[in-house]
């Protein structure tokens, strides 16, 4: 995958969004918010887990994208969908492997993939044994 300009990838767009996947610096540690803060690094928005009102996102740090219609552990389910071959289960999906996720109020960190596998972002750090994170962004067409 060849990035748009360093540390961003563009994954997918449909009518109305684009999405990407973008590098978190080295050193952060996937707590809640880095994917936020690596979003709005390169004017994007972090994509929100589910839709509006579902309690695992704070619309004033995410953008609600009707991608992702699923509220729970488990986001990017609808990006999954789109670029996978229509698996839901993110962990299957090897263009998603070690990208995470906004979510709110969870005292382990944004959600990700690494190893095949869900974990929470506060036993990852970006950088950490040459492993880069990257946070799921959306842009409004």
């Amino acid at each position: 995958m060849t990035p748009l300009f360093p540390g961003v990838f563009k994954l997918h767009s449909d009518s109305q969004f684009e999405y990407y996947k973008v590098a978190v610096d080295s050193g952060v540690r996937m707590l809640e918010g880095a994917t936020v803060t690596a979003c709005r690094k390169y004017g994007l928005e972090a994509a929100c887990t589910g839709f509006s009102g579902c309690v695992y996102n704070d619309e004033s740090k995410c953008q609600v994208v009707p991608i992702e219609p699923y509220c729970g552990y488990n986001p990017m389910r609808g990006l999954s969908k789109a670029i996978c071959d229509g698996n839901t289960d993110s962990r299957k999906c090897a263009k998603l492997e070690g990208v995470f996720g906004y979510m709110k109020g969870s005292s382990e960190g944004d959600y990700g993939v690494v190893g095949g596998d869900w974990v929470a972002g506060e036993e990852h750090t970006s950088g950490e044994g040459a492993k880069t994170f990257f946070a799921y962004c959306a842009k409004a067409r």
